[in-house]
């Protein structure tokens, strides 16, 4: 099979960067958080084992979807997966998806991960498929996909680290972030194909609710999304030098990504802009400047490699030379001014104590320095 039908069959180009990419970005934040084990053949081969099931749920989840739409989506001319099957292949098709998935699960050292496989696939025939098809009642399609498509996902990947027990606020913080961000997009491509739908007859959110009402949520889930963001980036790079170096990996990858865009109007940007992509392009670069004399930067330089993005060439040109130069320099800079300031701070609050507000306790303890001079 040629490399484009296979790529038409599995629709790598709607999951591999979509849904791969910021899984595989999560894995590392969080080994890079939580190294034990680190290095062993166990350890490498487990993770490799997880991303077969990641990989694996998300064909399933687009097998199963495209089973629930195989009508509507050849009354509207869309591409269906499933519509250049036979259709001898697809009564056995999905249930040996669904039980490769289920074993790879049980594989897997924590069991409770089996039980997300089996949520998952309940969430993805609840979600497409009749009687229920969730995908047609309005909110309850946008919560189970912010659901199946990201939180989930995310749990099983901090799960098998086992995270839970020493970074549970982080964890929590980035679990809902991916989940407020994945109802947002839901959203968006709801309103983007609610001409298509209404061709269709599918009662699409956007149909059920307006364009207006959805924008309006949009921006709200925006805002939701962004201060998130800052929550759990904040934990993650709390050293000064660590926020330094994320903002530089940031402002470059953000201005390339205006540049490639020609955006002026940041209004029109923002309900759309794919930041997910953007922080985690900047994430990792900032993270493998940080690790740079551990083999753990390895695995985020290989991230660059895994996703190629057209952000990628300049980026590298541009901020891994000046990072690599500015990282010793501000580590240099924050221990040599560290110890004055702290002075200087102290000096102060003791001087503004004993003259502004003449704290008696002050008096007494510069009178007592004196009489020692």
């Amino acid at each position: 099979m040629h490399t484009g039908a296979l790529n038409r069959l599995l629709k790598f180009d709607k999951w591999w960067l979509y849904k791969i990419s910021t899984g595989v970005y999560t894995w590392m934040l969080f080994r890079y958080l939580l190294p034990s084990g680190a290095g062993t053949i166990q350890w490498y081969a487990s993770d490799v084992v997880l991303f077969t099931l990641l990989i694996g749920l998300a064909i399933q989840g687009h097998f199963i979807n495209d089973w629930g739409d195989l009508r509507a989506d050849c009354l509207s001319g869309k591409h269906n997966l499933l519509s250049g099957l036979p259709d001898a292949w697809l009564p056995a098709l999905m249930p040996g998806i669904i039980a490769v998935n289920l074993l790879i699960g049980l594989t897997l050292s924590n069991k409770i991960i089996l039980l997300c496989v089996i949520g998952q696939t309940l969430l993805n025939v609840l979600y497409s498929l009749h009687p229920m098809r969730l995908k047609e009642r309005g909110l309850a399609a946008a919560v189970v996909t912010g659901l199946h498509e990201r939180a989930l996902p995310y749990f099983i990947i901090l799960l098998h680290i086992g995270v839970f027990k020493k970074w549970v606020f982080f964890s929590v913080c980035y679990i809902f972030w991916g989940f407020v961000w994945e109802i947002r997009n839901f959203l968006k491509g709801q309103s983007e194909d609610a001409q298509a739908d209404a061709l269709a007859g599918v009662r699409s959110i956007a149909l059920t609710y307006g364009q207006t009402r959805i924008q309006r949520w949009m921006h709200t889930l925006l805002t939701a999304e962004l201060v998130l963001l800052v929550v759990w980036q904040g934990y993650l790079f709390s050293l000064l030098q660590h926020k330094i170096i994320y903002a530089l990996a940031l402002i470059v990858f953000c201005s390339l990504y205006l540049f490639r865009h020609r955006v002026s109007d940041m209004r029109s940007l923002m309900p759309a802009a794919d930041y997910l992509n953007v922080h985690a392009l900047s994430g990792a670069a900032a993270i493998a400047i940080i690790n740079i004399h551990n083999t753990s930067s390895l695995f985020f330089l290989l991230y660059f490699v895994l996703f190629p993005n057209k952000l990628i060439l300049p980026t590298l040109l541009l901020i891994v030379p000046f990072a690599l130069y500015i990282r010793g320099q501000i580590i240099h800079l924050y221990y040599a001014v560290r110890r004055p300031l702290s002075y200087f701070v102290n000096y102060t609050i003791y001087y503004f104590r004993l003259y502004v507000l003449r704290w008696p306790e002050e008096k007494a303890r510069s009178d007592k320095r004196n009489k020692a001079g």
